[in-house]
């Protein structure tokens, strides 16, 4: 059974236990899903929550910023319909086109790409910012490569080597405590 991404938010220490608290009521009284409203009241930022909801789904996270997508991978979603799904195709193999999607479980957003790309679809998770940037940059006129290429990799976890972000006090995959980063040394003056 899938965790609620309002738990996983927790285990990974992102949030307090009262604020979750203040979010589920808040959710309760507008009818807003939980990301929004913890969003709204800014206890949460963007990539936590799409980060978690990657690892609720079981689904890689990418960062656009760092791992630009492959022009040629994003040439065959048109524009109008990124915009629309907020996707954009990141990676191209043969007949694999992997896809950063700021919401997968959107109603038939899969089978829609599938459709119009004649391709299978791998979907990653990506903040809708993100996504957004790429659309302005990517359909700019005149602009058939405006990426750069990263290869930064974000921190994995000791215990199960689920990609983690800094700030996390816990893996939300295994929820094992990340070990606290060394202090420095006190310098001989100070003994």
């Amino acid at each position: 059974m899938r965790k609620r991404i309002g738990e996983c938010l927790l285990l990974a220490g992102l949030i307090s236990e009262p604020d979750l608290g203040a979010a589920l009521a808040e959710q309760e009284r507008t009818g807003e899903r939980l990301g929004a409203v913890l969003l709204r009241l800014r206890l949460a930022d963007e990539w936590q929550l799409a980060r978690v909801l990657a690892c609720q789904l079981g689904l890689p996270y990418a960062n656009l910023a760092r791992n630009p997508p492959d022009p040629d991978a994003f040439a065959l979603i048109p524009k109008e319909v990124a915009a629309k799904r907020l996707s954009v195709g990141v990676h191209l193999e043969h007949d694999h086109l992997t896809v950063a999607m700021a919401d997968p479980l959107g109603f038939g957003a899969i089978n829609d790409l599938e459709t119009r790309t004649g391709r299978r679809i791998s979907p990653v998770i990506a903040t809708p910012t993100s996504i957004v940037r790429a659309i302005q940059t990517g359909y700019a006129p005149g602009i058939r490569a405006g990426f750069r290429s990263g290869d930064r990799r974000a921190p994995s976890c000791a215990t199960c080597r689920g990609m983690l972000e800094s700030g996390w006090q816990f893996c939300p995959h295994c929820a094992a405590r990340r070990p606290a980063r060394p202090s420095p040394l006190p310098d001989a003056a100070s003994m």
